[in-house]
């Protein structure tokens, strides 16, 4: 399996892209599963600021679902010390 911090979202077809964003989590955690949560959580938001400016970039006349801008936010906000640990495992 290909490390999901190496695979080109943009140049995927789009079933790998559907498969992508599919399994985004489970290849999110298979990825990192061995590194500390501190490391898990700067992935995360790489990733899906990654995704989400391809996303953007490739289909800008498709609606892009609010919640993920929402959750790319958060993670920034949590990892620049904006928000504490309880609102970010609430959400």
């Amino acid at each position: 399996m290909k490390l999901i911090y190496e695979i080109d979202f943009s140049a995927l077809s789009p079933e790998g892209k559907q498969r992508f964003m599919n399994y985004l989590q489970d290849d999110m955690e298979a990825c990192f599963e061995d590194e500390p949560l501190e490391v898990q959580r700067l992935a995360m938001t790489l990733i899906f600021t990654r995704w989400w400016n391809s996303y953007k970039h490739i289909a800008p006349e498709e609606p892009t679902p609010e919640i993920l801008g929402t959750a790319i936010e958060l993670l920034w906000d949590f990892l620049e010390g904006k928000c504490g640990d309880r609102e970010f495992d609430r959400f």
